[in-house]
């Protein structure tokens, strides 16, 4: 990438000294995945506001490689405070480099694919009223993008990566 990205991490890493020392040069700063609170969102909106480019994991933890999860609402919320264009990315192979569970790193080839941007909008009357409807949901438009990559990738068909 050209510019260096900023990750949220779960604060049970950074209790290791060695992890806490290895993301905080990752630029990765920690974040509580049972209760994501308003200090999360602010210091996420300063990096933005600041320029930089921050990375979210829309399914909040890593899967299984095998099926996407439902997204969280927090790359939503974040897009909408921040006015950001999200750009999906699907990324396959990871799940065979460190599976669930593992701490054993193995070699495996990693494809990482990238969508064209989403922009979160609620001052158009459609997205606000499927918004109300809860169908409008933003972090599943994200889901669906990346999806849609996935689906891409498996077909072989001709797509940016």
């Amino acid at each position: 990438m050209p510019r260096r990205i900023n990750y949220m991490a779960k604060d049970e890493i950074f209790r290791n000294r060695l992890f806490f020392w290895f993301l905080s040069k990752l630029q990765a700063f920690p974040v509580s995945r049972q209760r994501v609170g308003p200090s999360t969102i602010k210091k996420t909106l300063q990096l933005m506001k600041k320029g930089k480019a921050l990375l979210l994991f829309p399914e909040g933890t890593r899967g299984d490689g095998r099926e996407l999860q439902k997204a969280r609402p927090g790359i939503g919320n974040i897009a909408e405070k921040s006015k950001a264009p999200v750009i999906p990315v699907y990324i396959q192979g990871a799940g065979r480099v460190l599976p669930r569970g593992s701490f054993l790193i193995r070699l495996h080839q990693v494809t990482v694919c990238f969508g064209p941007p989403l922009i979160s909008s609620l001052s158009s009357p459609q997205t606000v009223e499927a918004n109300a409807t809860g169908s409008g949901n933003f972090s599943e438009q994200v889901m669906a993008g990346i999806r849609n990559l996935r689906k891409n990738l498996e077909a072989d068909r001709e797509i940016p990566c």
